[in-house]
């Protein structure tokens, strides 16, 4: 008898600890989700100083995730945002946002200097000489250098007579094709 009354303290011991287990969890849930949710601002093609307040004044933090170049959106502007907005969220939590850089830059028109002669080229072309000044003539591109029907100089360039047919005896290293 005296070991059915202490299984029966046992169990009524086990049984209060799991009701108040089950009654903190539930209080600790009930204020865990009692925690103010607010709706996420609309911020895509807002300025990024102006998101920051939208933000701020929604209990929300800001976090610029990646800046990109984007064609639509001004340098400065907010082009995506996570959440998306009108998503209901609680107060504190981070929106991650991209910001433009604006367009992509073009390719800057001016060819970078070049340091040393090409084949058959005068020193003085590339030290800013007189006779072949790249200020003087035209810079032209690898295609319109290694072309035979280049026009570069009236005499045209070892490269030039390396790559045309008429030029291919000239040059020591090439043969001639056998006919």
């Amino acid at each position: 008898m005296r070991r059915l009354l202490d299984v029966g303290r046992d169990l009524s011991l086990v049984a209060g600890a799991l009701i108040v287990f089950a009654l903190s969890a539930s209080v600790t849930m009930y204020l865990m989700m009692r925690q103010p949710v607010v709706r996420t601002p609309a911020l895509v093609g807002t300025p990024l100083a102006e998101a920051r307040r939208w933000a701020e004044r929604a209990g929300l933090t800001l976090e610029v995730k990646s800046t990109l170049h984007d064609d639509r959106y001004p340098a400065g502007v907010i082009i995506e945002q996570w959440p998306p907005s009108g998503m209901t969220v609680k107060r504190g939590q981070p929106l991650r946002v991209s910001v433009s850089l604006g367009p992509r830059p073009s390719q800057p028109s001016e060819a970078p200097a070049r340091s040393a002669p090409s084949a058959g080229e005068p020193a003085s072309a590339v030290e800013g000489g007189s006779e072949g000044s790249t200020a003087t003539r035209p810079l032209l591109l690898d295609e319109e250098r290694t072309s035979p029907m280049s026009s570069a100089s009236p005499s045209g360039s070892a490269r030039e007579r390396e790559q045309s047919p008429e030029g291919a005896a000239e040059h020591p290293l090439r043969r001639r094709p056998e006919r």
